[in-house]
């Protein structure tokens, strides 16, 4: 086998593994913020995902819509965000920033801006990106099922792969040693 194709096998292996390692990572972050922190929504790397229940914001996202939310203090009126008001996770479009710093939100959906100022200290995040038709997807991924079966299976691939590996080496060293049997 030539230089260049070991070496691409061992570099496809070094990103699966470390790919591996990633996802276990954050299936781990993701475990104990949800245990740390009960009510607050877990995130990874300063990105968040949630799904959208009611369509507030329509048509700019729908009820169903999974939105990922980046932590920022950077807003601006027009900005979509997430604030925490009543123990529920809103998410409509910045109309206007008092100086104060009160936040004055509006769903696209609705008539009137919302009645109450929000505080910058409930705002999650800002929107930075809609996926459509993910909800189901993105529900068990959230999950405790979802968490383990992810965990589980980055687990298997993981150990696979190094029993691959090994089970090859050991075939190559086995064939070396049957071809050295000459009688």
């Amino acid at each position: 086998m030539s230089v260049i194709k070991k070496l691409a096998k061992f570099l496809v292996s070094l990103i699966v593994v470390i790919l591996i390692i990633v996802l276990i990572t954050i299936n781990f972050m993701l475990i104990y913020q949800k245990m740390a922190y009960p009510g607050k929504i877990p995130e990874v790397f300063g990105y968040k995902m949630l799904n959208v229940l009611t369509s507030s914001m329509e048509t700019e996202i729908r009820a169903g819509d999974t939105i990922i939310v980046r932590t920022t203090n950077k807003l601006a009126p027009g900005d979509i965000i997430t604030y925490k008001e009543n123990n529920q996770f809103v998410t409509h479009r910045i109309v206007e920033i008092a100086d104060d710093g009160r936040i004055t939100t509006k769903g696209d959906a609705n008539n009137t801006a919302d009645v109450l100022p929000k505080d910058i200290s409930n705002v999650e995040g800002k929107v930075v990106k809609v996926l459509s038709g993910i909800m189901p997807v993105s529900l068990f991924v959230k999950s405790p099922l979802g968490i383990f079966s992810i965990t589980i299976t980055a687990f298997a691939i993981a150990v696979s792969l190094i029993i691959m590996v090994n089970l090859k080496k050991y075939k190559k060293k086995k064939g070396e040693n049957n071809g050295n049997n000459d009688d």
